[in-house]
């Protein structure tokens, strides 16, 4: 009876522990998706915004006057992680910025003075869709990305809109997320090349989100769940009769002594 016992005891915390580390595994795969779905979000608020300013342009709504300060704040305003949102000439000379201040400098200077930058603005004129740079180091410091979106009106290139927005700090999206020890990594790949497969272990979570022409791939990692000490699926096997055979014995022993 006692042996029995003592099985079932370990047979009912066995099953505890499996359910805590299966419900730990819910609660991470819930918070990672929460922060993917919040990192994606931002990402294409930030690429509706461009968009929008860039039909603005194609339409004669903006130009290289205060319309474009005006249209360029409001995109500001919803995404205040924007440095700086710039207006191109077909020369690839900067004509408008915003916000002004430190990024008023800029005005005049051409752009695409490396040939992967020059490379990737031309690819967005002839194909007439928007570029994005992959991760570089921002001279305003910490990592982000610059796209190019062109603008065309009846068959005429008139220049680009340009975005320089942060793609890291994302520690806030997390704040509501649970466990509060979540890091996410970030990368950003050509979507024609095969992305980086993440490591296969316990508490990682890779998610594609899609950026212009470009992947960015969001790793989110947490404290993995613990592993259960008692692995073996045949202590389940003999876990359950004994718990049974331990309930039957007490029954017959409580039964016979109240005979006696």
């Amino acid at each position: 009876l006692f042996t029995a016992l003592a099985a079932t005891v370990a047979y009912v915390a066995t099953v505890a522990q499996q359910a805590r580390r299966l419900t730990d595994d819910e609660r991470f795969a819930t918070s990672a998706d929460a922060a993917n779905h919040a990192i994606a979000e931002r990402l294409m608020t930030r690429l509706r915004g461009l968009q929008n300013l860039t039909d603005m342009a194609a339409r004669g709504e903006i130009g290289d006057d205060v319309h474009f300060d005006i249209a360029a704040n409001a995109t500001h305003q919803l995404a205040r992680e924007f440095l700086a949102i710039n207006l191109i000439d077909p020369d690839r000379r900067i004509r408008r910025v915003w916000p002004r201040g430190a990024n008023e400098a800029a005005i005049g200077k051409v752009v695409g003075q490396s040939p992967e930058i020059l490379r990737l603005i031309e690819e967005a004129r002839d194909a007439r869709a928007p570029r994005a740079t992959y991760l570089v180091d921002l001279f305003q410091g910490g990592k982000g990305v610059a796209t190019y979106f062109p603008i065309w009106r009846d068959g005429d290139f008139l220049g680009y809109i340009n975005g320089v927005f942060r793609v890291e700090g994302v520690e806030d999206l997390l704040h509501a997320a649970q466990p509060a020890d979540l890091a996410v990594s970030l990368l950003l790949v050509d979507r024609h090349q095969a992305a980086p497969q993440a490591a296969d272990k316990p508490g990682t979570r890779p998610y594609a989100i899609p950026l212009l022409d470009k992947d960015l791939i969001v790793t989110v990692t947490g404290a993995p769940a613990e592993e259960s000490t008692i692995a073996d699926s045949r202590f389940f096997l003999v876990g359950m009769p004994l718990s049974l055979l331990s309930a039957a014995l007490l029954y017959f022993s409580l039964a016979t002594r109240n005979r006696a």
